[in-house]
């Protein structure tokens, strides 16, 4: 059964009674007759019953389809209108004119001048814009008063007028422009604040602080909203009756207005202020063609990115998402010079690049279904890097020097101007990775439910694989408009007029073309990221004899794709030492790899310490304990001989004014007073400390018993007078004037109680 919809104005007709749709109910539609009446409600099903029974039938209105302020317009005589817009709607009968023409005379000469009539009907004519636009061409060039502001006429222009004038009737109205029904253009903010954001839009915005659009729009709300209200806009509001304490907040515009404000700012004037004239000039000027290169290795193009795609690991059962693709383009051939694919980062991607654009690749013929040689081997005069870090290196910024090669940056922010790997990188990206399985996308958004890891299919080895045939088998010997021939063919017939220079020493080129660090040479070797070099070798060894260069560093080179060999610059003939690793499991070990397996013996060690620490603390503690004890004691007494020491020594610098002050009169008794606390018994008195027993000398062999000591300064049979003095001092009120020792006699107690021993 087809399907049925009702559009407002529709008729329906059921038994032959004429109905009109009046209000639609929840399971089904009110109609009210024709004739005029009550309404009545059906559900759908009685609707979806006389359907199917063909009792029930839809007449379309005739203004179905077309808009409602046009159907309005068209119940208007055409003189209510201004004269331009009946001006326009006569330049545009003309067009319907002609089309209406154009259909009868195809109708005609549609029918079969072989074949009668009534076995081949006549096929229905399709109208599309592109089969107009001829049309509207020759109709314009015949017309000869065109109204000013309309815009020229299309086919699909054309189209809709045509279809309005249909629908409508044939009603002269329907083509009346609809200008008077457009909304208002300006802008809907209040003129203060339109003001205030065009001044901060135009002046403070461009300045060279370069402030932000969302740091900035704060300070524009609160201007405007103290503008309004020094205008007394919040008093208007009040006036006309909105009693809104917040009202005036209605008044500030949002941030997109503002944004929307910037975006209309001229570029070239957003650079100028915000940055500098010349920033301008080289962003918007006018790209012309670069130079022309015409010998090979002029000049070359270096760079990295990723692979857009998720390489997996089947013995490991691990996948790899940050696959690093370095390349290096010749800009005279056009012709790729060497690549680097793996998961190595920094210099050594850039290090191995370089490595196979001056080696031969003669290792391409041992490549499975490769077929065509590769030839591009060469000593570039002049490399194109970009701003990265690791084009700045220290160890790249050497060996070009050090290969009489002249490295160029290109300034930052401006990709083009290393177009031609640019380029590359892009046709190798869609050549060979579009629709495999495994590939990333730039919006994660996107997939959703796609997992690349998962569908990855591609390995290490296979990936480079396919870079080779792509660069060697593809791209040599495709078309490149650039240079009007194929990489190939340019290369041949360049290197033809003149011969392309080559690395002079090609066994020292992996050496200048390595990792460059200063070390010292030790017992052990020379010591790199814990592993050691030189065990066995007679020139490492005669250089640690040498008494001269002990402490010296030397320049050592660690090859980043194979760990398992350093290089040391022999400082007075000039050429490398290669020294092998003590270590054999580093060899063919890549840098990269090194530092993961170091990272995970240093995890290895701290999860370790976090599990047995706390028991290797006990123990540490068990065993210190007894020295801790005596220790703890010793400097428990050491530090109270020092204080006894301070103590005796400080002299008082205001006893003779204390004295002086001091009541002569006699001091009265503790026990005296009314609440004096009664003096303990002898019983409980503190005793005093205990003393250690004195040691025994023993008497010298041959001899009789040994005469017993005198008593010493200091011991508790013989106190000291200094000894007298500093209790008296801590201990006792202070001493009448009479009682207080001259600086002399202070001067003598002070030198004996130097000799006293505390412990």
């Amino acid at each position: 059964m087809p399907a049925f919809r009702l559009h407002p104005g529709d008729h329906i007709v059921i038994d032959g009674d004429r109905w009109d749709p009046e209000l639609p109910l929840e399971n089904g539609i009110a109609l009210r007759p024709y004739a005029g009446g009550n309404s009545r409600p059906f559900t759908w099903t009685d609707i979806t019953q006389f359907w199917s029974d063909r009792r029930l039938t839809i007449v379309r209105s005739g203004m179905a389809g077309l808009p409602a302020k046009l159907v309005e317009d068209m119940r208007k005589d055409i003189s209510v209108f201004s004269e331009h817009q009946q001006e326009v709607a006569r330049y545009r009968m003309k067009f319907i004119r002609a089309l209406e023409f154009a259909l009868s005379l195809r109708k005609v000469g549609r029918r079969s001048l072989f074949r009668p009539a009534r076995r081949k009907p006549t096929s229905k004519i399709i109208l599309t814009a592109a089969s107009l636009d001829r049309l509207c061409e020759r109709v314009s060039r015949q017309i000869r008063n065109k109204p000013k502001d309309d815009m020229p006429c299309s086919g699909a222009a054309l189209l809709d007028w045509y279809a309005r004038y249909r629908k409508s009737g044939r009603c002269y109205c329907a083509l009346i422009p609809q200008y008077h029904h457009q909304g208002r253009w300006g802008t809907r903010h209040h003129k203060i604040a339109v003001e205030v954001m065009n001044e901060y839009a135009t002046f403070y915005f461009l300045q060279p602080e370069r402030p932000t659009v969302s740091g900035l729009f704060g300070i524009v709300a609160d201007v405007i909203r103290e503008r309004l209200r020094e205008a007394g806009v919040d008093k208007d509001l009040r006036k006309a009756g909105n009693l809104d304490p917040d009202a005036i907040e209605t008044l500030v515009p949002d941030i997109k207005s503002f944004y929307r404000l910037i975006d209309k700012v001229r570029r070239r004037d957003l650079i100028t202020y915000r940055d500098d004239a010349q920033t301008a000039d080289r962003t918007l000027r006018l790209k012309r063609a670069g130079r022309k290169y015409t010998r090979p290795g002029e000049a070359i193009q270096i760079d990295t990115t990723e692979l857009p795609v998720v390489l997996r690991d089947p013995e490991q059962a691990i996948s790899y998402k940050h696959v690093q693709f370095t390349l290096a383009v010749d800009l005279a051939t056009r012709a790729p010079l060497g690549f680097y694919v793996g998961l190595e980062r920094g210099w050594a991607t850039i290090q191995e690049t370089l490595r196979m654009t001056m080696l031969p690749k003669d290792w391409v013929a041992t490549m499975r279904d490769i077929v065509n040689p590769w030839p591009c081997t060469l000593r570039p005069e002049l490399v194109f890097t970009d701003q990265g870090a690791d084009y700045r290196s220290e160890s790249l910024v050497t060996a070009t020097s050090q290969l009489a090669i002249r490295l160029m940056h290109t300034p930052a922010g401006h990709p083009d101007l290393k177009g031609a790997v640019e380029r590359l990188f892009r046709t190798a990206k869609q050549a060979i990775f579009d629709g495999i399985p495994g590939r990333l996308f730039k919006d994660g958004g996107r997939r959703v439910d796609y997992d690349p890891s998962g569908n990855a299919i591609l390995t290490m080895d296979q990936a480079i694989w396919v870079v080779t045939k792509f660069l060697v088998d593809y791209y040599m010997i495709d078309w490149h408009e650039g240079i009007g021939g194929s990489p190939l063919d340019m290369w041949n017939k360049l290197v033809d007029r003149r011969r392309v220079e080559w690395v002079d020493d090609v066994d020292q080129l992996i050496s200048l073309i390595s990792t460059r660090c200063k070390r010292t040479v030790q017992h052990t070797g020379v010591e790199w990221e814990g592993l050691h070099y030189g065990a066995g070798s007679k020139e490492l060894q005669e250089l640690l004899w040498e008494r001269k260069l002990k402490g010296v560093k030397f320049d050592i080179g660690i090859d980043a794709l194979d760990v398992g060999r350093a290089y040391l610059l022999e400082p007075r003939s000039g050429r490398w030492i290669t020294l092998g690793c003590n270590d054999r499991d580093a060899h063919g070990r890549t840098k990269h790899e090194h530092k993961l397996i170091r990272a995970g013996r240093n995890a290895d060690k701290r999860a370790h310490k976090r599990k047995h620490q706390p028991a290797l603390d006990a123990a540490k503690r068990a065993m210190k304990l007894g020295t801790e004890v005596a220790l703890r004691t010793r400097f428990n007494k050491r530090v109270a001989a020092q204080e006894a020491r301070r103590t005796v020594k400080v002299r008082d610098p205001l006893a003779v004014q204390k004295a002086e002050a001091m009541d002569l009169g006699p001091m009265p008794s503790l026990t005296d007073r009314p609440n004096a606390i009664a003096p303990r018994p002898a019983a409980q008195r503190q005793q005093p400390r205990p003393r250690l027993p004195a040691i025994p000398v023993p008497a010298p062999s041959g001899s009789g018993t040994m005469p017993t000591a005198p008593a010493t300064i200091g011991s508790p049979s013989a106190p000291t007078a200094a000894a007298e003095i500093r209790v008296a001092r801590r201990r006792a009120p202070l001493l009448p004037k009479a009682a207080v020792p001259s600086s002399g006699e202070t001067a003598q107690v002070a030198r004996k109680a130097s000799y006293v021993r505390f412990y």
